[in-house]
């Protein structure tokens, strides 16, 4: 994902959610608009209605797993822009600007935030496919690995059986 250094326009919306397992936390920047909804298929549709009447810019998110995923795929179907941080640097950025507490929805507003001045470019339509792409690289290697580790415990047990 490309980072640049110039700030969205002053009067871009930016919306920053913050993910978890059963709900997404979502502010609005410059308003502080805010909304919480379940992160089921239900939820996801308010949220996007909620976003489209906010007239978003840009949708910054951290990535967390497996959690992100669906969200990841509404924007995208939906056509609204968005980028997913490293949960590492959305962390600096709160502690460059003393935002600290830890809680859904002040994480929702710092990711806004951060969306806003530090610009992290769209993560693009094509992310969902390069993501599922990565899962499939990662099952497959992780597939090689496993086949590997039996074959090496299968060749160890007849090495075993051997010298009895």
């Amino acid at each position: 994902m490309a980072q640049t250094c110039a700030k969205q326009e002053s009067n871009a919306v930016v919306v920053g959610i913050d993910v978890s397992k059963d709900h997404l936390d979502a502010a609005q920047y410059p308003s502080g608009d805010l909304i919480q909804t379940s992160n089921d298929t239900k939820g996801l549709r308010t949220l996007l209605r909620w976003i489209g009447r906010q007239r978003a810019a840009h949708v910054v998110f951290e990535a967390t797993g497996p959690f992100h995923r669906q969200l990841e795929s509404h924007l995208a179907k939906a056509g609204i822009p968005f980028s997913w941080v490293n949960p590492r640097h959305a962390r600096k950025f709160a502690e460059a600007t003393k935002k600290l507490a830890k809680t859904d929805r002040v994480d929702a507003v710092m990711l806004a935030r951060m969306g806003h001045f530090s610009n992290p470019g769209p993560g693009g339509i094509e992310e969902p496919l390069i993501g599922s792409f990565l899962r499939v690289a990662c099952w497959f290697v992780d597939l090689i690995f496993t086949l590997r580790f039996e074959q090496s415990e299968s060749l160890m047990l007849w090495i075993a059986t051997l010298r009895r």
